[in-house]
């Protein structure tokens, strides 16, 4: 019975471990000229936004809420008042407690605000935030690329990636809409699942701690990267610290809130009342009432609306590698389940963390079907062995060179549907 037990889950052990150490492709001619297209395609980016955004600001465009707000909680972070803020609308915020202001850690824990605030040394400008944030969303055309290559075993597919990354409308949104710093994980994340997949502990390490100084919900997903690094790649110890590194800073953010916050938790925790007055009331309501949730809070009209927001730019493609898109679940919960509209608006920044996912989802969907595709061209090809003559098995070469044009045209045509 323990042997049978031991087999059974060794089988089943081989079956989820879908990502072993990726083969290595060399840098040939076609790699350098893909990478100088992605890092023209970049630039463009980078130099477009921030045309477009200072030029916003010059025309009084931008607003208070939120660029001037992030850029007092910094003005007044290199002057000795640790990311104060008093710029808040009393007639619809929720965050607004006094007329002296507060620390912006009673809202949000954004350590990453400490080393932005040092550019403020060199240009104190709100548009050094602009041009930042643009620079920093660019280059996650750089991973995007990097990982589609690996997966697709081509460049010029990759290149195609990289683009959709920089053309996505969840993206988009996020770096019009003034600065956030969780705008910086459109990025940060793609360059943590790169690392994450090629096994780099070190540099995921980095990225994993950049992108949790991004905002307080990113260690849920950190947490997810964890557990599913130990699940489908079998890395236990790295996988595990992840994870425990993303419990620890959950607890650094409770406690940063709770001491700052005059409410004792984020100022912004009426948004999900309607579930419970704490992180433990809304979790009991979740897992004893799921049907309800799921109707009220993912089949309602709008909140379907949302996800099309989401996934349409992709044709749905993340859906057929659930095994990805559950990455994402952290943070489409955080904006489905919250009552602030904008939130599971598909606009805004609140989708910046989710754009990552989508990408290396939409990557692993074309997989999906171009083996599906190879699978069948397969079976076809063993049915017609055993039905052709020797005359026709003579003709097989002519017959692999056009299964393998259709292969490259159906992964082009992926990507366009994309």
């Amino acid at each position: 019975m323990n042997i049978n037990w031991r087999k059974g889950m060794a089988i089943w052990r081989n079956r989820l471990y879908l990502y072993p150490p990726p083969d290595a492709m060399p840098h040939t001619s076609m790699f350098w000229v893909a990478t100088g297209l992605v890092t023209l395609l970049a630039l463009l980016f980078a130099g477009y936004f921030i045309f477009y955004l200072t030029g916003r600001h010059d025309a009084f465009i931008t607003s208070a809420e939120d660029l001037g707000i992030m850029d007092q909680a910094i003005w007044n972070t290199i002057h000795g008042h640790l990311l104060q803020q008093t710029i808040c609308n009393a007639t619809s915020d929720t965050n607004c407690y006094s007329y002296n202001g507060i620390s912006r850690f009673a809202i949000h824990f954004e350590p990453i605000l400490f080393p932005v605030s040092l550019l403020y040394l060199f240009w104190p400008n709100p548009k050094t935030l602009l041009v930042i944030q643009s620079l920093v969303v660019a280059s996650g055309a750089f991973p995007a690329f990097w990982l589609a290559r690996l997966r697709l075993r081509n460049e010029l597919a990759a290149v195609v990636i990289a683009l959709l990354y920089l053309l996505y409308p969840a993206q988009q949104q996020a770096t019009v809409y003034d600065f956030h710093a969780v705008t910086f994980t459109a990025a940060l994340l793609l360059f943590t699942l790169y690392f994450m997949y090629t096994r780099r502990t070190v540099w995921l390490f980095i990225f994993a701690i950049l992108s949790m100084a991004c905002k307080e919900e990113i260690p849920l997903v950190i947490l997810i990267f964890g557990l599913w690094s130990m699940l489908f790649q079998q890395r236990w110890r790295s996988g595990l610290a992840l994870a425990l590194l993303a419990i620890a800073w959950i607890g650094l953010d409770l406690l940063i809130l709770h001491i700052y916050s005059p409410s004792g938790h984020s100022l912004l925790a009426s948004r999900y009342s309607a579930l419970g007055n704490s992180p433990i009331a809304i979790v009991k309501s979740i897992l004893l009432h799921p049907v309800g949730i799921l109707r009220v809070y993912v089949f309602e009209p709008f909140h379907l609306l949302y996800l099309r927001i989401l996934l349409s730019p992709v044709a749905y493609l993340p859906l057929l590698a659930p095994w990805i898109f559950v990455l994402a679940v952290p943070s489409l919960a955080i904006n489905m389940l919250s009552s602030e509209a904008n939130m599971h608006s598909g606009f805004f920044q609140y989708n910046a963390e989710i754009v990552p996912v989508l990408i290396f989802a939409t990557i692993e969907g074309i997989v999906v079907v171009l083996w599906l595709v190879q699978w069948c061209i397969g079976r076809l090809q063993a049915v017609r062995h055993r039905q052709e003559t020797e005359s026709l098995e003579a003709a097989q070469p002519k017959q692999t060179r056009k299964i393998r044009w259709v292969q490259l045209v159906l992964l082009l045509s992926l990507i366009h549907i994309s």
